[in-house]
């Protein structure tokens, strides 16, 4: 799970009004739009691959700047950093709590402090979920709607090479995406949400991009933790347990 993933195609709602290789306010953007999509969880039901689930949502704190700050970013502008989420999902059978909350790039390379979304299950700390927001806006131009996607595949093996093998492992993921009716973008990504630029609304609305991130990691979830991680472990309505995906 890359969130240095190739970027996508779009078509554009609105004619760009101006054009720029490199635009300086991508971060900032970003975080605006992630900072509406955080703000805009609720407690919601959804029906995952059969089972009801209930989602509890939390506020927590926001988290401190970082010492050195981050690049495109001003604290006192821009700040304070979003609020995490922590969701406490509960089915028949099985429970677990994820945390979205927003990241950034820790490196000195091309992505450094690009800041992007993840979602973390909070038994294991294990990340079922990441997108580079900023990085999906950075060669966009005014006037564009720029869909963020998240991708739809499994873990990698650390000793798979072997291209096919992969994409037959996340199959069943995959499918399971469609069966949701989450909308895909390239056929391994679903379209999270989209952004207008430059004023950073996020499209159809936060309510409903943070609505399509709980339950593709719902979906991720036995699929990453492969039956650990989860009070329970996901079950199907009818009491059963997914099939193991290894």
């Amino acid at each position: 799970m890359s969130s240095a993933a190739p970027l996508v195609a779009s078509g554009t709602t609105r004619a760009p009004t101006e054009a720029t290789a490199d635009r300086p306010d991508a971060n900032r953007i970003a975080l605006r739009a992630l900072r509406s999509l955080l703000d805009a969880a609720a407690p919601m039901d959804l029906t995952v691959e059969g089972a009801p689930v209930h989602v509890a949502v939390e506020r927590l704190p926001s988290a401190p700047w970082p010492a050195r700050g981050l690049e495109g970013l001003d604290q006192a502008a821009d700040g304070p950093l979003p609020r995490a989420v922590r969701l406490r999902c509960t089915w028949p059978g099985g429970s677990t709590e994820l945390l979205f909350s927003v990241a950034w790039w820790q490196t000195k390379g091309a992505y450094r402090h690009l800041v992007g979304i993840k979602i973390n299950v909070v038994s294991t700390n294990r990340e079922i979920v990441w997108t580079t927001v900023a990085l999906r806006l950075r060669d966009r131009l005014d006037g564009e709607v720029v869909p963020v996607p998240v991708a739809c595949w499994t873990w990698r093996r650390r000793d798979e090479d072997a291209e096919e093998k992969f994409r037959q492992r996340s199959m069943p993921l995959k499918l399971a995406v469609e069966r949701a009716g989450l909308p895909l973008v390239t056929p391994w990504n679903m379209e999270a949400f989209s952004i207008r630029l430059p004023d950073g609304e996020v499209l159809p609305s936060p309510e409903e991009g943070f609505r399509r991130l709980a339950h593709l990691a719902l979906l991720k979830l036995p699929f990453f933790l492969r039956g650990h991680g989860a009070s329970g472990g996901r079950r199907r309505a009818d009491g059963s347990r997914p099939p193991d995906p290894r």
